[in-house]
């Protein structure tokens, strides 16, 4: 799926984001990536999305080298997509419907396959009590779903989630886990970052720890706390 080798970028103030890391997926699995404020995460998002272009290494999707014109950007997004931390940062039109709709709308897809991507992406998300209503009427908890909706509907092979669990009360927090895990067994594969370890250790199989752009430690769940400990 998606590959790093001695992947670094350096800000344009001469922060060094990410030190030779080196990142891996696998299909179907869901990828948790820890660490403090600065560590990189962030940063290495941004680079796996396209949205930055490496200073060196190199960055593969499915075996094949990642391209920066717009073409293969546009395609590139279409299999990677990412939910942000903040729900409202991903809502753009009034009504649930309609902003589940606006990627492929701007894709031009056929209206056919439209309703379909709607109708399967809420029923992903459990929205169907909400499909009908206006966005400002909903709880946050719902307004995230409604953005992860949004990102179904593209029909991404990976989902990178943004503090998933965030603002959300102790019950969505546990349907998050549970909607993770289900996008997860569907084949997507997930890649998400958390500050939240308990979240982390419930939901993920294999996590990695970076600390000021270097890998720290990486590991499947038996090794989680060792991990811990090395934080």
């Amino acid at each position: 799926m998606v590959e790093c080798k001695n992947l670094s970028y350096v800000y344009a103030d001469g922060t060094k984001a990410l030190s030779d890391l080196d990142f891996s997926t696998q299909k179907g699995r869901i990828i948790g990536v820890i660490g403090s404020n600065g560590a990189g995460k962030s940063t290495l998002f941004k680079c796996l999305t396209g949205f930055l272009k490496p200073n060196t290494g190199h960055l593969t999707y499915n075996h094949q080298p990642i391209k920066y014109d717009k073409k293969s950007l546009q395609a590139l997004r279409m299999k990677i997509n990412i939910v942000l931390q903040g729900a409202e940062k991903q809502i753009f039109l009034p009504s649930v419907k309609d902003d589940i709709a606006f990627g492929p709308r701007n894709l031009r897809m056929s209206s056919e396959i439209i309703e379909r991507r709607i109708i399967e992406a809420i029923e992903a998300t459990a929205l169907e009590s909400c499909k009908d209503k206006l966005i400002h009427n909903l709880s946050y908890g719902q307004k995230k779903r409604v953005a992860i909706a949004g990102v179904l509907a593209l029909s991404p092979e990976v989902i990178i989630f943004d503090e998933p669990e965030a603002g959300l009360d102790p019950y969505m927090k546990q349907q998050m886990v549970l909607l993770i895990k289900a996008l997860s067994k569907s084949g997507k594969t997930i890649i998400m970052a958390s500050h939240n370890m308990d979240f982390i250790y419930e939901t993920c199989d294999y996590v990695y720890l970076l600390k000021k752009g270097h890998l720290l430690a990486e590991g499947c769940l038996r090794m989680f706390w060792v991990i811990m400990i090395s934080w």
